[in-house]
């Protein structure tokens, strides 16, 4: 939405093109992103322990994992990497090493840059959800969509259940196996569809 400050687009952006889960996304620094390849490095997830952001280890060992983002959205990432550089800049009379800076922060009541803080992403929606009517969706409903998506499509369980960080497909069929049934439906139709325009 055009009111919306450009770091809530790329955040809902990614976190919709990619199926990340939220503390992934929160931990995610600019070496994990390889704007060459397109392809974003996911081994870590950022908690709250007494009321500091601390890095743990992501949910499980499946979920360390590369995937493949869009050309659009790397655009979208590499135009806030630039605005993000300027923006911090501004803040600090040091030296920055961006690379090593989480990629989504905000700046706190003393003027120090944190990482987001876990009710960032949950505040922004609500508020965005309550001025405009929208239907309601939780930060993690980016996720069950985007899996949701692409079983529908037909892409199959086990480059889905790699994206997703689950540990096997036969999980990720059974946590959206309606979608596995309405992407089955899809399937065959473009199996059919294909052969008569063939024979």
């Amino acid at each position: 939405l055009q009111e919306e400050p450009y770091k809530h687009y790329v955040l809902f952006r990614l976190l919709a093109y990619s199926g990340i889960r939220k503390g992934e996304l929160y931990a995610l620094k600019w070496a994990d992103v390889d704007f060459k390849k397109q392809v974003l490095s996911i081994d870590k997830s950022l908690g709250r322990l007494r009321g500091q952001s601390i890095e743990k280890a992501t949910k499980n060992q499946f979920s360390v994992r590369k995937i493949k983002l869009d050309t659009e959205t790397v655009i979208i990432l590499q135009k806030w990497k630039e605005n993000s550089l300027k923006e911090k800049a501004r803040l600090t009379v040091a030296p920055i090493n961006l690379e090593q800076e989480y990629i989504f922060t905000y700046c706190n009541q003393s003027g120090e840059i944190e990482p987001l803080h876990p009710d960032y992403l949950n505040n922004i929606l609500s508020r965005i959800i309550r001025n405009h009517g929208l239907r309601k969706i939780s930060p993690h409903g980016f996720r069950h969509t985007h899996a949701t998506l692409m079983i529908e499509l037909g892409i199959d369980p086990v480059n889905t259940a790699k994206r997703l960080g689950h540990a096997s497909s036969q999980m990720t069929l059974g946590t959206y196996s309606h979608s596995a049934a309405a992407g089955e439906d899809r399937s065959i139709s473009q199996f059919a569809d294909y052969l008569s325009k063939r024979i």
